[in-house]
């Protein structure tokens, strides 16, 4: 079923646009849990914040932290655990070891955040930019560099050992779609990134090629 996205997300796609090489297909509804991956010296940790707290996502503890009162910045606390960020910057005070200078990387951000929506699989695609996610027997595609978008519910998955492709097939109205995941390295020029299957789409009368990898 193909919908039109909201004015908002047409903006802030353009944004992504801007910031973001190759266009990234970063989820932007307003209520949308913000996505961050840190990079520290030593150490990367993924969190999410949702209103008035933050769940983190480190190597020997996952848990919320609650927004608690700060001068500067925003900062969660419990646990032993202070994390502190200001926009892509943050610090954060685990255990006895203090980490420092850390950074979003803002492509990974992406990845995790669809990974903690649910999807099971995720691509993308240039020219023009495209993001596929797989979540359970459903897809959802959002094609044109974030003009269009697609869901496919109740898909049809076949898989050929031998050849080490899985194939989905889906209808929802007028549109039809095909997925073949081949088991073969995948290399993004664009991004500079190398990915562990390549992705053939086949929406309509258009072909789609990009690269992606599971995400569990």
């Amino acid at each position: 079923m193909r919908r039109a996205l909201p004015l908002i997300t047409l903006a802030l796609a353009s944004l992504a646009l801007i910031s973001l090489t190759p266009w990234s297909g970063a989820d932007t509804a307003e209520d949308a849990p913000l996505v961050q991956v840190f990079e520290c010296a030593g150490l990367t940790f993924t969190v999410e914040i949702k209103s008035a707290e933050a769940w983190i996502f480190l190597p020997d503890y996952s848990g919320p932290l609650p927004l608690v009162t700060s001068a500067s910045g925003t900062k969660y606390e419990a646990n032993n655990i202070t994390f502190w960020s200001v926009g892509e910057e943050a610090s954060l005070d685990y255990g006895k070891q203090r980490y420092a200078e850390c950074r979003n990387n803002r492509q990974l951000a992406v990845w995790e955040a669809a990974k903690l929506k649910g999807a099971d699989f995720r691509a993308v695609g240039n020219e023009p930019g495209w993001v596929l996610e797989i979540t359970g027997d459903s897809l959802s595609l959002i094609a044109d560099s974030g003009n269009s978008e697609y869901a496919f519910d109740g898909v049809e998955r076949q898989s050929d050992e031998t050849s080490q492709a899985t194939t989905y097939r889906g209808v929802a109205g007028d549109d039809s779609i095909t997925v073949t995941l081949q088991g073969q390295t995948c290399q993004d020029t664009m991004a500079d990134t190398s990915y562990e299957t390549t992705v053939t789409i086949e929406l309509n009368e258009q072909t789609l090629r990009g690269c992606g990898r599971p995400l569990h």
